[in-house]
């Protein structure tokens, strides 16, 4: 269960509509720090599954250590919040249905850590 390399986690975080921050307190613009779960089955090359997201005020510098579990893959990333528009998805991280012009994307995406901290596919 290897998580892929911090520039593919960019790539296929960047424009994506999680549910967890479309609704407030989150607006455009906002900093804000997402973890996921990575899934290897779930789709052909790998789900990352939205567990949580912190607002603004509380920015995160590692995994918490209940976070970190054995056999489970787990990254922590910031985004910047953008109101580019799109395909929100619900709490499964399945599509809510049709494009929304004012749905928040991920853009700026960098990862801070990563647990295990060497499972770098």
């Amino acid at each position: 269960m290897t998580l892929p390399s911090d520039q593919i986690l960019h790539e296929r975080l960047t424009g994506l509509c999680p549910y967890l921050v479309q609704s407030p307190p989150f607006t455009a613009g906002d900093d804000v720090s997402l973890t996921f779960k990575y899934d290897p089955d779930a789709e052909s090359d790998g789900a990352l599954l939205p567990l949580n997201v912190n607002p603004p005020t509380a920015s995160r510098d590692a995994l918490e250590s209940d976070e970190r579990s054995w056999g489970e893959s787990v990254v922590l990333v910031r985004a910047t919040l953008s109101k580019t528009g799109g395909q929100p998805r619900d709490s499964l991280n399945q599509p809510t249905g049709d494009y929304d012009p004012d749905a928040l994307t991920l853009s700026n995406v960098r990862v801070v850590d990563r647990s295990p901290s060497w499972d770098i596919g």
